[in-house]
């Protein structure tokens, strides 16, 4: 059994698309997923599955949701080991250990077209930074993301694909919550 994320997009965010989480884990455990928690109420999910392929998962959740919830949600899977990658790879260490809630993580759903990909990165958006690794950006927001333009909003639009995104304090208690998962 493999331990997995799920990322939600846009549920439970200025009272759109509301999901009780104790509803959402009754409705994927009837669905077949195993030792399933969740952090707050953005739309993290930590699990275990049989299930190998992250698309067939996240295709599973997207219609437990749609069924249940009646929400369309965009859904993205990951395995524990890719996000110990991406925690590794963060080029913004220093600011992760001084500053972590400055520091964004995005998922993109899909890797972005090289053009749009040219065209985000040459807009300026100082004082913000931005570094994309295959279909992670990673932002650091000196001032705060509160006073930054870059919001997910505009990386969908100038990228022209689905994104979510988690501060680093989330991200790295969904590292911890898949350390707590019982053993592969």
């Amino acid at each position: 059994m493999k331990s997995y994320i799920a990322l939600l997009r846009g549920i439970n965010v200025s009272g759109q698309k509301l999901i009780k989480m104790a509803e959402l884990r009754l409705a994927l455990e009837k669905a077949g997923f195993e030792n399933l928690n969740t952090y707050i109420q953005s739309g993290n999910i930590v699990f275990q599955s049989e299930v190998s392929k992250t698309e067939d998962l996240a295709l599973r959740i997207k219609a437990v949701i749609l069924e249940k919830f009646g929400f369309d949600v965009s859904t993205q899977v990951l395995l524990k080991d890719e996000l110990e990658s991406i925690i590794a790879g963060n080029p913004f260490k220093e600011e992760v250990v001084s500053e972590p809630n400055r520091v964004l993580l995005v998922r993109l759903g899909e890797s972005p077209d090289a053009s749009n990909l040219k065209i985000f990165l040459e807009e300026d958006l100082s004082p913000d930074r931005v570094v994309v690794k295959g279909n992670w950006v990673y932002i650091h927001f000196p001032e705060g993301q509160a006073k930054s333009k870059l919001s997910n909003n505009l990386i969908e639009k100038r990228l022209k694909v689905s994104a979510t995104g988690r501060n680093w304090n989330t991200v790295l208690k969904l590292s911890k919550m898949l350390d707590e998962l019982p053993a592969n």
